[in-house]
């Protein structure tokens, strides 16, 4: 983050100061009800016309269409918090709307420059804008957005270690706090103590803003500081409601960002990134992929989704892909 009021005059830095001041005015908007975990804007980087090609996997068999972003990975509500305070019920949807314009300035400067590294700033604010994605897709409910809510609480009940290193920081608890919050969880949501617990009632504007940039900071380490590698494909890429990879060593049973050994991004139509820990080896690089590698991924990406999968409208990701096949291996193997 900035420290200096000449940091403010790059608008990619000025977006956090624009969060804070927000949060200490208390000035944020109550009416936006349709919440995206998979952001518009990223959508329309495989849309023509604001249109997107989809799958709706939910249907029975899968069903190919078209649609808006605006209609894909989209929940009511999904990161209202149920605060003691009225006009901050919103908090959480317009703080992601601040590191989702963030990280909209590194994808300018990709499409502007797609065979150059990002540069510190960018690759800070896309940190946060993955790690974001990480968890706040369709399986963890919001979890991610409700640092401070009880949807965090009853989503990571079921993984303490997850809970302890992501959210205790930001939240101020104490493990034996973290414990019996654990225990309780379960009626976390119906107990307004409990909901008080989460979100003490006497807590001031500007400490609400410190603790949420500081889980935010927090959540990019285990993203930023790793080998980058922007990878351009010969063949398109799909994406999703789930739209970050993963690769972790099967013998991990709980694995938290830092033991990830791979997180892989698909940027755009035609560009990735992989993310990679640094004691694998190799260095930060831009290069061209292999078809089997982007192959790969997008079955993951298939395997991973929820409900929808997307893709621009001129291209055919499917193609030697068995969509059958892979969602069936998928409910087999949920984990």
């Amino acid at each position: 983050m900035a420290d200096s009021n000449d940091d403010a005059d790059d608008p990619r830095i000025r977006v956090w100061f624009e969060l804070e001041e927000m949060i200490d005015s208390g000035n944020i908007p109550t009416d936006k009800r349709r919440h995206h975990f998979v952001p518009v804007m990223y959508q329309r980087r495989f849309a023509r016309d604001n249109r997107l090609a989809t799958i709706n996997l939910k249907s029975n068999p899968p069903t190919k269409g078209e649609n808006s972003p605006l209609n894909i990975a989209v929940r009511r509500d999904l990161y209202r918090l149920d605060l003691a305070k009225p006009g901050f019920e919103n908090v959480n949807e317009e703080a992601w709307a601040k590191i989702e314009k963030a990280a909209l300035f590194a994808f300018r400067n990709l499409d502007a420059a797609p065979h150059e590294m990002f540069d510190e700033i960018d690759r800070f604010n896309l940190s946060i804008f993955i790690a974001l994605q990480v968890q706040r897709g369709p399986d963890m409910l919001g979890a991610f957005a409700s640092s401070f809510g009880t949807r965090m609480l009853e989503a990571l009940a079921a993984d303490q270690s997850r809970l302890r290193r992501y959210y205790s920081p930001a939240a101020g608890m104490a493990d034996a706090e973290i414990e019996a919050l654990q225990l309780e969880v379960a009626g976390v949501a119906k107990d307004p103590v409990m909901r008080a617990r989460a979100v003490p009632e006497a807590i001031t504007k500007a400490e609400l803003s410190k603790r949420l940039l500081k889980g935010l900071a927090r959540a990019a380490e285990g993203v930023m500081e790793r080998h980058w590698q922007i990878l351009h494909t010969p063949i398109p890429l799909l994406s999703g409601d789930c739209p970050v990879v993963t690769a972790v060593d099967p013998a991990n049973d709980r694995p938290d960002f830092d033991s990830v050994d791979q997180f892989v991004f698909p940027l755009g139509r035609n560009i990735m990134l992989t993310m990679t820990r640094r004691d694998h080896g190799g260095s930060d690089m831009v290069a061209l992929a292999h078809p089997d590698h982007v192959r790969a991924v997008n079955r993951q990406i298939l395997s991973l989704a929820d409900q929808w999968v997307f893709y621009h409208p001129d291209d055919n990701p499917l193609e030697g892909i068995d969509l059958a096949e892979i969602r069936r291996a998928s409910k087999s193997n949920p984990d």
